[in-house]
């Protein structure tokens, strides 16, 4: 490629193969005679930031009660347990299923 690139940027007369001004470092137009890139706007200013009142922070939320099941008995942690009448069922029934087991094992001389 021949001829000359100008600067859109800063006005440089540069090589015609060069890519970017050997000045400023603008990146130059495709072609020798194609018109000077114009530079990008400048962004608007960012709005005025103001100072603000820090928010109060919400209250811890109150711990509500679990809801009493019937046959339950709340323990420190607030979880469900049996209460004694179901826990001496659930002994019988365990006791029976073993000399239910324990008679089916004996043989008879």
């Amino acid at each position: 490629m021949s001829g000359i690139r100008t600067c859109g940027s800063c006005g440089h007369p540069n090589t015609g193969d060069a890519m970017f001004c050997s000045k400023c470092g603008h990146k130059l137009p495709l072609h020798a005679d194609a018109p000077a890139a114009t530079p990008p706007e400048p962004a608007p200013p960012a709005p005025e930031e103001r100072a603000v009142e820090p928010v109060a922070e919400a209250p811890a939320p109150t711990p509500q009660s679990a809801p009493r099941v019937a046959g339950a008995a709340r323990t420190m942690l607030g979880m469900p347990m049996p209460d004694a009448e179901a826990v001496a069922r659930a002994k019988a029934e365990a006791e029976r299923r073993r000399a239910d087991r324990a008679a089916a094992t004996i043989v008879d001389p």
